[in-house]
Parts: C-alpha cells; structure tokens; sequence
C-alpha cells in the first residue's frame, strides 16, 4: 500500500498516527475478516497459522505509526457534534425526494435545454444529480451509517487535529474506505459525490479520503 510505504520512508517526521482505540479495533477486526475469508470449518491449526501472520502484519503496520494520546473529555465533546452533523445530513438527505428532484431538473433543463429536448435531458440530468449526492443519500440506509465506534474515531481525528494545530499549521488527514467519510470515486479516480466529507472537513478541518488518495497528497506536500 502506498501511504504505508510512504509512511515507512518518512517516518521520522511523525506523520502517521494511531490512537489506543484504532489500535483495539483494528486488532478487532483482523480476527473477524480471517475468519469470515477461511471459513468456520478451516482446521483450527491452518486458521492459527494465518492469524499469526495477520497479527505480525499489523505489528510492523503499527510500528510505523506513533500513537498519540487523546483527552477523552474533548473526544466526549466531539463525538456529540459529531452525532449532530450527520443527524443534520441524514435530514438533508430525506429531502431529496423524487419531487423535489423533479423540481430542481425541470429548473435546470428550463434554463438550459430548449423545449424540443427537455424531455430527453430530463432523466439524464435526474441521474446526475443523484449520482452527485450518493453519498449523501446513502445516510438513508442505515446498514450505510458510520457506526458509534467509526464516529469516535473521526472524533478523536478531530482532536488530534486541534492538538497538533495549536502549535502550528496542521493538515489533518483520515485515511478511510468507509463512504460514510471518504468521497465515493468514479472508476477512473475522480471525485464523484463528496458531499459528506465536505461538511465535515468545513466543521471540523479534518480530510478523510481513501489510502492511495492520501499517499498522493502527502506525497505532493512533503
């Protein structure tokens, strides 16, 4: 993975963090996906063997990352914003009904299209603008949502980010592949809904983006 490498090479910058919570979850997790991949019937020594790899990954992952501190009083804090803005985003979301779609494309074509074609350009344009606010709109599935552990860690993000800042000019990123936080891409890489990971970088500074994403850009700024 890029932004591990890159890491790795600059590791004496400090600039990959972990927190005592990551750490717990991603030791979680790693249990759960090999068994989910192995299967529940795969002979006990065969599943031991593959964990143990797993977890001497996960050291040298961790190894690379310096973990930080976080003051659980301000995390609390956060986490209730946190709850609140995607609360707010969920309602925004509900708003975008097959009514008010209509509306906002029948504007858009009216001003654009001339009459001959509106009704060619109007399903067209409905599919953009959906396609543009799919993050948002996966909020309305709640399977899609972050969950109460993913929002407190977006929490502590938030807090590191104003630790490191009050001293100086800090760029916080989070590298993530949960859409709930990183901009669903188009398959070329581009950008093609952001509307979540907008609101919280305008709320609380810190850019969540997917792993290779986050590689280019520190790349660029290093």
């Amino acid at each position: 993975m890029k932004l591990l490498r890159f890491l790795k090479e600059h590791r004496v910058k400090r600039i990959g963090l972990v927190t005592e919570r990551i750490e717990r979850e991603a030791s979680s997790v790693l249990e759960k996906a090999v068994i989910s991949e192995l299967g529940r019937d795969v002979e006990f020594a065969i599943k031991s063997v593959v964990l143990d790899l797993c977890w001497d990954r996960l050291s040298d992952i961790l190894s690379i990352l310096v973990k930080e501190p976080t003051d659980q009083k301000r995390v609390d804090e956060l986490f209730v914003n946190i709850v609140y803005m995607y609360k707010h985003l969920m309602d925004r979301a509900s708003l975008v009904t097959p009514t008010t779609v209509r509306a906002i494309v029948s504007e858009k074509v009216r001003g654009m299209v001339s009459s001959r074609f509106r009704k060619l350009a109007q399903p067209i344009y409905s599919a953009q603008l959906l396609r543009g606010r799919s993050q948002l709109l996966r909020l309305l599935d709640p399977s899609r949502r972050p969950s109460i552990l993913d929002q407190f860690i977006l929490a502590e993000a938030v807090c590191l980010y104003e630790k490191y800042n009050a001293f100086e000019p800090t760029a916080m990123f989070l590298a993530s592949a949960d859409t709930a936080f990183s901009p669903i891409l188009r398959s070329d890489g581009s950008v093609l809904s952001d509307e979540i990971t907008r609101e919280i970088y305008d709320r609380f500074s810190v850019q969540c983006d997917w792993p290779e994403r986050v590689a280019k850009r520190l790349a660029e700024t290093s």
